[in-house]
């Protein structure tokens, strides 16, 4: 054996031997954890945690933005199915009337 392993071996044997560990390292053990304990305790602001837990969390809370965003832009810049989507809805044929989107959003039946 070389003299580092030797040196290793003494030291692995004294630690074995020692069964209980020594009260300096339970005390810093204990005031490290107590420390960590109330960094955890910290009262959060009330806004963001009463939001959260409203929508249920951070990925529901990102789903109803989604979908918000999803609903606004759809409304805004609806895509040419749901003209025939719309006609549908309504009974008409799409050659009897267009929808027009332009006069204030409102559903006036222009014939076409």
């Amino acid at each position: 054996m070389t003299g580092t392993d030797e040196n290793l071996d003494r030291h692995f044997t004294a630690a074995r031997a020692e069964r209980e560990p020594d009260d300096a390292l339970l005390a810093r053990v204990l005031s490290d954890a107590l420390r960590v304990q109330a960094e955890w305790e910290r009262p959060a602001p009330r806004a963001w945690p009463s939001l959260k837990e409203i929508f249920g969390g951070w990925p529901s809370l990102a789903g109803a933005a989604l979908a918000g965003v999803a609903g606004f832009w759809i409304g805004v810049a609806p895509p040419q199915s749901f003209d025939t989507l719309a006609y549908e809805m309504l009974g008409l044929e799409t050659t009897e009337a267009v929808l027009d989107p332009v006069s204030g959003f409102g559903f006036d039946l222009i014939e076409g």
